[in-house]
C-alpha cells in the first residue's frame, strides 16, 4: 500500500497515464481536489454538513482506482481511529494529540513520527517530504501567503507536509 502511494507520489500524470493506464492519477491531483473543494473563504464543501461524507468518500473511491491502476490488488483501508483514541484515553486520562504520537500508525514503519515542534515528519519513508508549492499558471488556484498548496489562510511557513 505504503509503496504504491509512494508511486502516485512520484510518478507525473503523462508517465502514470502511459504506464498504469487511464485510471492513473498523481497524488497532487488529490492535493489540488482537497484544496478546491476545502480551501475557498467562503465555503468548505467537504467539511461542512452532507459534504463530509459524500466529498470523501467520492474522492475516496477516485484515489482507490488510481491505486488499483498501479497495483490491482489494493483497496484503500478503514482507519479505525477508535483504537488508537481508547488507548490514548486510557494511558493519558483523555483524548489529545499524543494519538498521534503513540500509534504504531504514525511511526517510521507507516506514516512517520511528526515533530512536536515543527509539526512535520521527521522519520520515515515521508520524512521531509515537500508540499505542492502554488502554481501561478492557475489563476483559480488556492495557496497560502508562503506560496504552497495551502488554504490562503494557512500561515504555515513550513515547506514541509505537516500535521
Amino acid at each position: 500500500y505504503l509503496d504504491t502511494f509512494m508511486a502516485l507520489h512520484l510518478t507525473t500524470y503523462h508517465e502514470g497515464k502511459e504506464k498504469y493506464g487511464k485510471y492513473f492519477r498523481p497524488l497532487t491531483d488529490f492535493e489540488i481536489m482537497h484544496l478546491k473543494g476545502a480551501a475557498a473563504r467562503g465555503f468548505d464543501h467537504l467539511h461542512d454538513g452532507v459534504g463530509l461524507p459524500t466529498q470523501h468518500i467520492a474522492m475516496t473511491a477516485e484515489f482507490e482506482l488510481a491505486m488499483q491502476a498501479v497495483n490491482p490488488e489494493l483497496t484503500v483501508p478503514y482507519w479505525d481511529y477508535t483504537i488508537d483514541s481508547y488507548e490514548t484515553r486510557k494511558k493519558y486520562g483523555g483524548l489529545d494529540g499524543k494519538m498521534f504520537q503513540d500509534s504504531e500508525l504514525w511511526g517510521p514503519k507507516w506514516w512517520g513520527n511528526t515533530s512536536t515542534d515543527k509539526h512535520h515528519i521527521t522519520d520515515g519513508r515521508w520524512a521531509y517530504q515537500r508540499i505542492t508549492s502554488y502554481n501561478s499558471s492557475d489563476e483559480h488556484a488556492f495557496h497560502s501567503p508562503y506560496g504552497y498548496a495551502r488554504a490562503p489562510w494557512n500561515l504555515n511557513p513550513s515547506p514541509f507536509v505537516t500535521r
